[in-house]
């Protein structure tokens, strides 16, 4: 089962995906007829099914959107591609055990080798940007989580 969608990912893996993420083809803004990708980021986070499909949970962020509620731009990270899947917003949003997990596993490991070094220090980044929305949305991460991060 190889074809030109099969190809196109092994591609996009082998040459952009230096991060511990799920990077998506950017090709779908425009054959979604979308102008650019913050347009389409907003339509798939808050389609209505996100909600039905997550218990609602999701709260809507399927995708990583770049900018913060505010308008203000993400700046934590390097922004080197347009589409990824936004995987730890739902632990930031149920902020339990499995956030401080997350938090403790990066601390534990970040300092290990350098080969993976950069690896950790981007998704302690990552955390840091998920951490600032959640802020400017009104709520609160555990403090021992966010302690862990700014400590890294």
């Amino acid at each position: 089962m190889i074809g030109p969608a099969y190809i196109n990912a092994y591609k996009l893996e082998e040459n952009h995906a230096k991060w511990p993420r799920v990077i998506l083809d950017p090709a779908l803004i425009q054959f979604h007829k979308f102008k650019c990708a913050e347009n389409f980021i907003d339509t798939i986070n808050n389609h209505p099914v996100n909600n039905e499909i997550s218990d609602g949970h999701w709260g809507g962020n399927i995708l990583f959107n770049w900018r913060y509620s505010n308008g203000e731009n993400v700046g934590t990270i390097e922004r080197d591609v347009s589409l990824f899947i936004d995987y730890m917003f739902y632990f930031c949003i149920l902020n339990g055990e499995d956030l401080r997990d997350v938090a403790n596993n990066i601390q534990k490991n970040i300092y290990q080798k350098n080969e993976i070094y950069t690896k950790y220090r981007w998704v302690a980044d990552y955390l840091r940007a998920k951490f600032k929305e959640i802020y400017i949305a009104g709520r609160v991460i555990q403090k021992e989580v966010e302690d862990i991060i700014e400590q890294i």
